[in-house]
């Protein structure tokens, strides 16, 4: 009956609430992962967070920016494995997006978003500053 049901359910959540072999249950995705997979807290009798840091970027993701689940976990997956679209670097990667609307353009390094930000995301200071370095560049060249 529903006694049994919630014994049942009561024994599988104090199993995956346990640290076994490093390993935690996420609570959120359902998966068994590493404990280096999830962030510590002092809010549980584990000493780490419930969610894994996958399930917390999803779950930041679909709040900060207003996704579907599909949709942040897709993006997640590409932070975590893409590159900066600007210079290519894989290090301290950030989603860029258009702050007025929301609207997410894309995946870059934190180094390119913040260059973004200081030229105020304006094309012809892009440019300007783009033919200023290339003009002082051809002229230590010469020297």
């Amino acid at each position: 009956g529903c006694r049994s049901r919630e014994r049942i359910r009561a024994i599988n959540d104090t199993r995956r609430s346990r640290i076994v072999n490093g390993k935690k249950w996420c609570g959120y995705c359902g998966r068994q992962r590493p404990t280096s997979q999830f962030h510590k807290s002092a809010d549980t009798h584990t000493g780490l967070q419930v969610r894994c840091k996958d399930c917390n970027r999803i779950a930041k993701y679909k709040q900060k920016f207003k996704l579907d689940r599909p949709t942040a976990t897709a993006l997640a997956h590409a932070w975590r494995t893409g590159s900066c679209e600007i210079c290519g670097s894989s290090r301290k990667l950030v989603v860029d997006h258009n702050h007025k609307t929301g609207q997410i353009r894309g995946i870059l390094c934190d180094a390119c978003n913040r260059s973004l930000a200081v030229l105020q995301e304006d094309p012809q200071r892009i440019g300007k500053l783009r033919r200023y370095i290339v003009a002082w560049q051809k002229k230590e060249k010469a020297s």
